[in-house]
């Protein structure tokens, strides 16, 4: 959080519920352009249909476009349309559904509540065993909402992609995570630019977030997490708001993805160059506190468990791994 006048003319230290937020609102209704809720998190665009139910304007991405990449059915309609592929999946309501759901799909699988933070309730299960298992620790308000279960992909390449768009044009960022599919992006350390990827599959990401902008109407900044198995590029999933490699993103580039992306959200045109700054290889490498919360499991897993992040670059691949101090062979290579 910034206490610089330069950045912002007030803060407020708030809990980010719906009560603080119209309080808030409240205070600066004079003037008011509206609300940016991307910049938030989950927590922020989970906001953003109640706040314009309430009149509020929400700048950029709005309500009705999150909704879209937030609802599995719709999002794969969309996908599919789009020509784009997604994992097999289905959706439980109850215990039963996902049960089925999950011996439908075949093992693995990976389960997830909807709309949680940082992974949390989500796994990958092999087994019915360990769907048994997870249903007997989960609260029964997990049902609340639809719980998606996703064929998972073994040995798959995630990669993250960055991008920000004014609804017609869109500049895209590709990011390479080093840990394989199934860890939380949050644990996984990444390297920009991409290492591995060739100019036909990079060409073809960009083609792809162009198109999934445009189509799920998403203005400002966003994110989108796929997995490349074989020569088979998946979504996993839409993100219509800011990810957590947009700061390490805007220093790989020397140029702030978030000043764009807000003056798109006011009304401004993407432009068509970007004063980007390349030539640096960078990496970013999750920290860890395990030492200081005994009794954690440090298995990384879908769950978030990262407490901080650092960022490592250099002039060229190799010195950056070295000076990251990184002791595994990234499985990217």
């Amino acid at each position: 959080m910034s206490t610089d006048y330069a950045m912002s003319d007030r803060l407020y230290f708030e809990p980010l519920t719906k009560e603080f937020v119209f309080k808030v609102i409240d205070n600066e209704k004079d003037g008011l352009l509206g609300v940016l809720a991307q910049f938030g998190g989950q927590t922020a665009i989970n906001l953003a249909a109640p706040l314009e139910e309430a009149g509020v304007k929400i700048l950029g991405t709005n309500a009705k476009s999150i909704e879209l990449a937030e609802d599995r059915e719709i999002t794969a309609k969309l996908i599919s349309q789009l020509g784009y592929l997604m994992p097999e999946w289905t959706i439980a309501r109850n215990r039963i559904e996902l049960l089925n759901g999950a011996k439908k799909l075949g093992y693995s699988v990976l389960i997830r509540p909807s709309f949680v933070l940082a992974g949390e309730g989500m796994i990958i299960a092999k087994n019915k065993k360990e769907v048994t298992s997870y249903l007997s620790k989960s609260a029964a308000s997990i049902f609340d909402k639809p719980v998606l279960i996703d064929k998972f992909l073994e040995n798959a390449k995630e990669i993250d992609v960055d991008f920000v768009s004014d609804g017609t044009h869109t500049a895209s960022f590709i990011l390479e995570q080093f840990e394989a599919a199934g860890i939380h992006s949050g644990d996984s350390s990444c390297v920009y630019p991409s290492q591995t990827l060739t100019l036909e599959e990079k060409e073809k990401i960009i083609e792809m977030a162009g198109k999934v902008s445009q189509a799920f109407g998403i203005v400002g900044i966003g994110n989108i997490q796929c997995a490349l198995k074989g020569d088979k590029m998946y979504i996993l999933e839409i993100n219509p708001r800011a990810s957590r490699t947009v700061p390490f993103l805007s220093k790989c580039i020397r140029f702030s993805l978030t000043k764009l992306a807000t003056k798109i959200a006011l009304g401004d045109s993407l432009p068509q160059s970007l004063p980007v700054k390349n030539g640096i290889v960078a990496i970013k490498r999750p920290i860890f506190s395990f030492d200081k919360l005994p009794g954690v499991s440090t298995t990384l897993s879908p769950l978030m468990k990262s407490t901080g992040e650092v960022m490592f670059s250099a002039n060229n691949f190799q010195k950056v791994v070295e000076n990251s101090g990184l002791t595994f062979m990234p499985c990217v290579l």
